[in-house]
């Protein structure tokens, strides 16, 4: 496998976008520096210390990699998507996230916020600090958890799962989760026992499965993170709360696993921010149906390629938010169950009005210019301080998904009379 790759460095991306000969020339090629426009190099990929072997029978293991290769930089193929050099002042995205000034002679732009590795840094609060959640918020939670699941079969789109998370690939486990939500939610007298023996199957099928892997859960791609624990929620929010006892046991066994994924998900998103790599896939968003990526990275294309932003913008969201669906889920069900609950940690997110439901990049890029001109602007909301948002926010600047966090953190009541000033 190793022994295979090209060791080659490539041209730099703005050469390469523009068909030119490059000179590759550090830190800046003799084209780039003429024309004064920032010079950027394809990222570098470390030969990983494994590789995965697969016999005839389609098992695999792992085994140590060829070491002539190890810890070689591989030079990925650049993206060639871009439209504007970075520093082009017509540039779409330049002063809504990345303001041209923070380059300066930096080889790489200040990242947004959203992609620093330290957004995924988790918090809590002191135990004096914690607050004593109403039962009727909580189960109000519980309630906007189920509507939010039927949006995502009817539209697509849900407070947590993005529309553009899987518009050009669905994993399989996010098509059972899919499928099996779906007939739920169509389910007669007569056929019920059936689809929620099925959820129950798959619940346990999924968490046999991954705990039947080999592969260590830091080999795992974010994606891979990601879709397991959205395919999880979904079952165990079906099982949980149907009233059957059976399966309500068995969610509660999948409750176990699946605050322990919410938090690979996170070291998983954390370890793979703030490379100067393409978003998520090497192709910068160019994915093969039917085959999972290798090597998740959140960090776009910094190249002013608007999508690109978008798409890195709403895959780190999602992340954000299916695990602080994670935090309430299991919090809030303990709470119900036994009285009270530990602090998994919180997370920063976006809770901006019109940001998660914008239906294009264009669209996104038109509600942020409007984010970005109001006094707070665009910045991150911490969930284990959500005080912070009723002290600085009003209740038009943020989205269904943030007061519904501000309803089980403080109360409905409390919201309301927040909403009325």
């Amino acid at each position: 496998m190793a022994e295979n790759r090209t060791l080659k460095k490539r041209a730099c991306i703005l050469c390469t976008r523009a068909k030119r000969k490059c000179d590759r020339q550090t830190p800046s090629c003799a084209r780039c520096t003429a024309k004064g426009f920032m010079c950027r190099y394809p990222a570098p990929r470390i030969v990983p210390s494994y590789d995965i072997i697969y016999d005839e029978h389609g098992t695999f293991e792992t085994v140590p990699a060829t070491t002539a290769l190890q810890g070689v930089q591989i030079f990925d193929e650049p993206c060639l998507n871009q439209d504007q050099s970075p520093s082009d002042p017509t540039n779409p995205i330049a002063d809504t996230l990345i303001p041209v000034s923070n380059w300066g002679s930096d080889p790489l732009p200040s990242l947004p916020w959203y992609l620093t590795t330290s957004s995924w840094d988790l918090s809590s609060v002191p135990r004096s600090e914690c607050l004593t959640f109403e039962e009727e918020s909580l189960k109000s939670f519980i309630r906007s958890l189920q509507n939010w699941m039927k949006q995502w079969t009817s539209h697509g789109h849900c407070a947590f799962i993005h529309r553009s998370l899987y518009s050009d690939h669905m994993p399989v486990v996010i098509q059972d989760a899919y499928t099996t939500l779906a007939a739920y939610q169509n389910k007669t007298p007569t056929n019920r026992n059936m689809i929620l023996r099925i959820c129950k199957e798959r619940l346990s099928t999924l968490i046999e499965c991954q705990s039947l892997d080999s592969v260590d859960s830091t080999m795992k791609d974010t994606s891979m993170h990601l879709s397991r624990t959205q395919a999880l929620i979904v079952y165990i929010s079906i099982c949980l709360f149907d009233g059957d006892i059976n399966a309500r046991a068995r969610a509660e066994q999948g409750l176990d696993v699946l605050m322990p994924w919410g938090h690979q998900l996170i070291q998983s998103a954390s370890s793979c921010s703030g490379f100067p790599a393409t978003w998520n896939i090497s192709d910068c968003g160019i994915s093969v149906p039917g085959e999972p990526t290798t090597t998740t990275h959140l960090t776009p294309c910094l190249d002013g390629n608007l999508d690109s932003f978008w798409r890195s913008w709403a895959y780190a969201e999602s992340i954000r938010r299916t695990y602080l669906i994670v935090v309430l889920l299991v919090t809030i069900y303990s709470t119900l169950k036994t009285g009270w609950s530990g602090c998994p940690g919180g997370v920063t997110f976006t809770g901006d009005e019109g940001l998660w439901d914008a239906s294009s990049a264009h669209a996104w890029k038109r509600v942020m210019k409007g984010v970005n001109e109001k006094v707070v602007g665009f910045i991150p909301i911490f969930s284990h301080r959500m005080g912070d948002v009723l002290a600085n926010r009003k209740p038009a600047d943020v989205d269904d998904f943030t007061c519904t966090l501000l309803a089980a953190t403080f109360g409905r009541e409390r919201l309301e009379g927040w909403r009325a000033l």
